[in-house]
């Protein structure tokens, strides 16, 4: 069985068509058994020039059970904070969703524009009329997650879900508006829509992340659209509204508009129009401290600024002057009226993947620039080839994602309680990829770093210089689609099964407070010489296996461990009630993960169980730090700093034996 296996895949590979790789294998059967094999039935399911019923169904299937199976608590998150509108008056609303989000030890969770909670409040509605529990209780998923009990998300959650799931089919049904002025072509624009569709980081953002950024897409989609069919007031119009959901479509709207639009006083209506929702937003709420704190005071917002270099003392923001120069080539270039359409559509490309190389990203942020990706690899008549370097890039992606966004963004969004699984996360997603020790993360970022830039440096030549009349159209072959489809998928999902899998087999149960950047996180400053971190934890058993510390280096490492003094170490005790050191273990700084985990194998046997013990970080001179959450999200103990006791907890986690 194993080798029919083989040859299904190794086929699907030479032909780029899944359907054709069965058919191959059914042949071989067919020649080893002297039978008759009926292959048409195989080519009617999986026809090569369009999707059969068997795709739809098998895509169907396929994104359903995503659907229930993955949900990040950021979806039930967004409910909590929506619920807030029923509450009181529109203009307390962030007042009144910050009282709400203080009792769960989060009170900055409620961080978006309004409008992403007033379009929830409003789809949430109906089931507030029809009697269904509408308030802030009502999501378990959140306060549960928080409490550490593992519950299934309540129907009004994934009825938010549902809401998402929606407007991602109508970006469909936007892309194919907007395939059809590059072709008009029904079959190539179905085909182009198939593409954008099972692009492997949209499905992750959408079906897996489960996040809400599909709603500002779905806008900026449509002011694309208007854009290209030169009815700039109403893309701006589109685009303003996109910007009441996040700032990222500002970065694409300019460039893509001097693209077409070269008198100065459209432009400028045209801006003048596209900032005008957000405008009102803040007409309406710029005296609401809540609004000013957490919106404006949001750490995102911050990220623009992160990427400098330094010229006579004064700083140079590389994400504007890139914009800069994008908008300048926009607007004096001239290309001929054949070309200009597919010079806004790498114009669309460039605005959407450029941010993203200059400064720290969060993964949901990435369906950005999924759309113009699909497109112009569609529009370079290469497809099949893009969509291998798509896959690279999801690996990458996947990979760097499952280190840098640990217990956030890897096993912790399945819902394993729907197969009667309960994961104590013993094992991380991110272990599997740890190819490079302290490196790994950067490695894989630099990877998907790479991938970003070769869809900017091979599509430059197809997208922006002249192409012939006569240039060929794109050859229609689904087979691509389905490989971009599963192959994508699985990128995800083998890693993750894998992981969940091992978490099973390892007979430890896993305490702590594993809940750092999930809640309001701190940190006490650098581990210098003469200070002490401590975290106060109950014994669950006579043994322990392992600590692992949620630990930052501030970017001070070293990268040369030659170069690392001796000192250059930090000291991990477990003390017990009596203040005797029970098992010690010292590890350099140039071994520690910045930002991350890091887990210290002590096996102690030495334990008793219910009893209260320390665990003491100290150094001599190490620039090491210790974050914590604000609150006490860990009952059994506290962090003890210098001798003196806080109300919160250090992040870490200890595997006990079960």
């Amino acid at each position: 069985m194993m080798w029919h296996l083989y040859i299904l895949f190794a086929t699907a590979k030479r032909a780029d068509h899944f359907g054709s790789g069965v058919a191959y294998m059914l042949r071989r059967v067919d020649q080893n058994h002297n039978s008759v094999a009926p292959t048409h039935w195989v080519r009617h399911l999986f026809p090569e020039t369009r999707l059969g019923r068997a795709d739809w169904f098998l895509f169907a299937a396929t994104l359903v059970a995503c659907f229930f199976l993955f949900l990040h608590p950021d979806l039930p998150m967004i409910g909590f904070c929506s619920v807030s509108y029923y509450s009181g008056g529109i203009l307390e609303f962030y007042e009144n969703a910050k009282v709400a989000a203080s009792s769960t030890g989060f009170p900055r969770v409620c961080a978006y524009l309004p409008t992403t909670y007033a379009v929830v409040a409003l789809w949430l509605y109906p089931l507030k009329m029809l009697g269904f529990s509408t308030n802030a209780e009502t999501f378990q998923t959140f306060s549960s997650f928080l409490s550490q009990v593992q519950t299934l998300p309540t129907f009004e959650t994934y009825w938010i879900k549902a809401l998402t799931s929606l407007s991602y089919a109508a970006s469909g049904l936007v892309f194919y508006r907007i395939a059809l002025v590059y072709w008009q072509d029904v079959a190539l624009a179905k085909y182009a829509t198939a593409a954008w569709l099972t692009m492997p980081l949209a499905v992750f953002s959408q079906f897996i992340f489960s996040q809400v950024d599909v709603f500002y897409i779905l806008l900026s989609m449509l002011g694309m659209l208007m854009l290209l069919r030169r009815r700039v007031y109403l893309a701006a119009l589109f685009f303003g509204l996109s910007l009441t959901f996040k700032y990222f479509p500002a970065f694409i709207f300019l460039p893509c508009l001097l693209a077409f639009e070269k008198r100065v006083s459209r432009v400028a209506l045209s801006c003048l129009i596209v900032i005008a929702p957000v405008a009102l937003i803040e007409l309406v709420y710029h005296r609401s401290a809540s609004y000013q704190e957490l919106v404006h005071g949001f750490y995102a917002v911050e990220l623009v600024y992160s990427a400098l270099v330094y010229v006579g003392g004064l700083g140079v923001y590389l994400l504007f002057a890139a914009f800069t120069v994008l908008c300048g080539i926009a607007y004096f270039t001239d290309v001929s009226q054949d070309a200009q359409l597919r010079k806004a559509a790498y114009l669309w490309l460039a605005a959407s993947i450029i941010p993203f190389l200059l400064f720290f990203w969060s993964p949901q942020w990435l369906i950005l620039a999924a759309p113009p990706i699909a497109l112009t690899s569609m529009l370079s008549h290469r497809f099949g080839m893009y969509s291998k370097l798509d896959l690279f890039g999801m690996f990458m992606f996947i990979a760097y994602v499952s280190i840098m966004f640990s217990l956030n963004v890897d096993t912790a969004i399945i819902k394993t309680e729907w197969l009667g699984i309960g994961l104590d996360y013993s094992f991380l997603l991110g272990e599997l990829f740890d190819w490079f020790g302290t490196h790994s993360a950067s490695v894989f970022l630099s990877g998907f770093t790479g991938y970003l830039i070769l869809q900017l440096v091979l599509k430059f030549k197809h997208m922006v210089v002249d192409v012939p009349n006569d240039a060929p159209s794109p050859i229609v072959h689904y087979g691509y689609v389905r490989r971009y489809f599963y192959l994508g998928l699985l990128i995800f999902a083998l890693p993750a099964s894998v992981a969940v899998l091992k978490d099973e087999m390892n007979d430890e149960s896993v305490v702590g407070n594993r809940w750092v950047f999930w809640v309001e996180t701190m940190h006490y400053g650098e581990l210098r010489s003469g200070r002490v971190f401590e975290q106060t934890f109950v014994a669950q058993d006579d043994s322990m296996n392992w600590v692992s510390l949620f630990l930052t280096t501030f970017g001070k490492k070293s990268v040369n461990a030659f170069a690392m003094k001796r000192d250059d170490e930090v000291v991990l005790e477990i003390v017990d009630v009596h203040g005797r050191v029970i098992a010690s273990l010292t590890r350099r700084v140039s071994q520690l993960r910045d930002g991350r985990w890091n887990r210290f194998a002590i096996q102690l046997d030495a334990l008793r169980k219910g009893e209260l013990y320390t665990i003491r970080l100290t150094s001599a001179n190490a620039s090491v730090g210790w974050w914590a959450t604000a609150g006490d999200y860990y009952r059994e103990g506290r962090a003890i700093v210098d001798g003196s006791a806080r109300d919160s907890d250090f992040g870490f986690r200890i595997g006990f034996p079960r």
